[in-house]
């Protein structure tokens, strides 16, 4: 595992198909932060299918239509989100709704977050090894 600490943004640790992000407090996840993350992204994991775990450890500000847009560019094939409030999980509700084309789940605990990923990775990952 590496960890890459981003300035005025976040850490972020690169597991070798996934990435935990835990984003500073007061951050606004905007489209600069979208751009920021996806140069993390391809220089970490060059297209391969990755899957993402928010850590929303802190309060931060977050836009759907800007993970949208991390889920086309960075390859994202899943995303898990660490709750810790019932404001986090409202949030999470609409995000649902708008990032329907990739499997997004909730979860109280990091590590649950982590092994829901993994798992659905792994048709990803298989047909990478047969490939």
């Amino acid at each position: 595992m590496k960890i890459e600490k981003i300035d005025g943004f976040g850490e972020f640790e690169i597991h070798s198909n996934y990435l935990v992000g835990r984003v500073d407090e007061g951050v606004d996840a905007n489209e600069t932060f979208v751009d920021v993350l996806t140069h993390c992204v391809q220089k970490h994991f060059s297209g391969r299918p990755i899957g993402y775990v928010s850590n929303r450890k802190y309060s931060y500000s977050t836009c759907p239509v800007t993970m949208k847009y991390l889920v086309e560019v960075s390859n994202v094939r899943a995303i898990a989100v660490v709750t810790y409030t019932k404001q986090q999980e409202s949030i999470f509700s609409v995000e649902r709704m708008l990032l329907s084309d990739v499997p997004i789940e909730s979860f109280g605990s990091l590590d649950k977050a982590v092994k829901w990923v993994k798992k659905e990775l792994q048709a990803d990952l298989e047909l990478i090894v047969d490939e």
